[in-house]
């Protein structure tokens, strides 16, 4: 490596700082990691974050940090109530939010990035920093966009996006565990998620429940105690190639369903699924979007692109207006004109009693949407072509089911259901709990299950393997885990520069509470 230069200093009275110009580019490769977790209230967070730690360092040789994100929030901010555990969360989550509304929603994660600088110059300051270190940090945990968005953007390639999920009924026990009353429990539940989020703390307090789908690994545990350490065990194996591991028949046809969701043009969210047997062998594939007279749903035609007359999909209609939102609005006005013209409601009053109207559950109204759901699109492909298959079969979709589709799955006698993105609109458990159940190991109810593994975005990245790792593995040339590299390699450089921007930001407008 080449001898260190000084360059020009930024601002007055800066020192120095010193560059090393590297001979060749892959001499700033770094093996340092960074995990960031995040799961709704009563997962079990702190046990992954222990357990990556475990194996981090006894099977790769890694020195681990776990930085808990709630030590800032105690070290900057005042009242913590330490009086009884449900007091002690509850002022935590209170006390964040008040720090995020003062200094931005991704404060915590500026002061992770903050802390792993500190940590490379104090091991570089030790003469640690000339050997390729091994170093990983655990971020513990994360509870909004805009503190994923900042650690995205910072560490990219270097991060690791870990989603924990229990059920409630779990998450519920966990809780109550901690001596708190069950309405207690259920509020902190609520209020993690973000949905008793009010004001400012709509967009920057905790809103696990739009985060948590974007992980890049997605870890179900119903049982706190023997599933651990296999699931994660795996996940570190695809990070570092120690052996050649496969997909699930379960991540395969996730990623089908995502990749089916590609398809959609639906103004309000694209959805994607996909139906397999017993087996695990697919039978359709499907997702949301208008029907079309004859069977189907209006295609794509690469050479028809120009001619909108043939295309009935909303976006290709007159003012692209999305049909469900547009009838909700309609019955918005009708009320509010119905309770003016009843002496319920005066004029001046209309603009507020619309948005109290909206505000409520007509808001969930699904019913006047033209396009046809992805589970329904997947259930009817099948019918059409292996219409004896499908009972007993297997539904994955992106998003969890609505009532409408869920009903028709359990006529359709499908089994299971493994959804991604949560829908709070859906009433499937609370209109059928005769028949659908969120518990694994009750019987006689169709399943609907959080997914379990490999996210489909990073399909690829995990199972796509270097053919030259791969032939040598064949060769029975067994990797040391101890000394088995992260699979991609990854610039430090530029991950420096932008942390240090992070840093120099954060100390010029910091403000604390203490």
């Amino acid at each position: 490596m080449a001898e260190a230069l000084p360059i020009e200093q930024h601002e007055p009275g800066d020192k120095p700082m010193k560059v090393y110009l590297p001979d060749d580019p892959r001499e700033t490769f770094t093996e340092e990691r960074v995990f960031a977790l995040c799961g709704p209230m009563g997962s079990p967070v702190h046990e992954v974050a222990c357990k990556l730690e475990e194996l981090l360092t006894s099977k790769y040789g890694y020195e681990c940090e776990i930085i808990k994100l709630s030590d800032f929030i105690k070290k900057h901010c005042k009242d913590i109530d330490e009086s009884s555990e449900y007091h002690r969360i509850s002022s935590l989550i209170a006390a964040g939010n008040r720090l995020r509304n003062v200094n931005g929603s991704d404060v915590l994660a500026k002061l992770t990035v903050q802390r792993i600088l500190e940590t490379r110059m104090q091991d570089e300051a030790d003469q640690k920093g000339k050997q390729l270190r091994r170093k990983c940090f655990i971020v513990d945990s994360i509870k909004n966009q805009a503190e994923f968005d900042m650690l995205k953007v910072v560490y990219h390639e270097l991060l690791f996006f870990i989603g924990v999920f229990s059920t409630e009924e779990a998450r519920l026990k966990a809780l109550l565990k901690k001596k708190m009353s069950k309405t207690d429990a259920h509020k902190l539940i609520a209020d993690d998620s973000g949905d008793n989020a009010t004001g400012d703390d709509k967009e920057s307090g905790q809103t696990v429940r739009k985060t948590f789908p974007q992980a890049d690994f997605f870890v179900r545990i119903d049982e706190f105690s023997g599933q651990l350490e296999t699931k994660i065990g795996r996940f570190l194996n695809l990070i570092f190639n120690s052996i050649i591991i496969t997909p699930t028949k379960d991540e395969r046809a996730m990623y089908f369903a995502a990749s089916a969701a590609g398809n959609s043009s639906c103004l309000s969210r694209q959805v994607g699924a996909c139906l397999t047997d017993k087996e695990g062998e697919v039978l359709a594939l499907g997702w949301n979007d208008v029907p079309k007279y004859g069977g189907g749903l209006y295609p794509y035609d690469a050479d028809d692109s120009q001619d909108k007359k043939s295309d009935a999909r909303c976006f290709c209609c007159s003012g692209s207006k999305c049909a469900n939102d547009e009838n909700k609005d309609n019955m918005v006005h009708e009320i509010v004109h119905a309770l003016q013209k009843n002496g319920l409601t005066q004029d001046r009053d209309s603009k507020s009693v619309a948005k109290i109207i909206r505000g409520s559950k007509i808001s969930g109204l699904i019913e006047y949407s033209r396009a046809i759901h992805a589970e329904m699109v997947a259930l009817l492909s099948a019918g059409h072509n292996a219409g004896n298959k499908i009972r007993g079969g297997t539904l994955y979709c992106t998003t969890y089911p609505c009532h409408n589709c869920a009903r028709h799955m359990v006529a359709a006698g499908i089994s299971k259901v493994f959804y991604i993105q949560p829908y709070p609109k859906s009433l499937a458990l609370e209109l059928h709990g005769d028949s659908i159940s969120e518990n694994d190991n009750e019987a006689e109810k169709m399943k609907i299950l959080a997914f379990d593994g490999i996210a489909p975005k990073r399909y690829l990245d995990f199972f796509t393997l270097k053919s030259e790792l791969r032939k040598q593995m064949f060769a029975g040339k067994k990797v040391v885990s101890v000394r088995a590299r992260p699979k991609n390699d990854v610039s430090l450089e530029s991950i420096k520069v932008l942390e240090s921007l992070v840093v120099k930001n954060l100390e010029g407008s910091f403000k604390d509470e203490k």
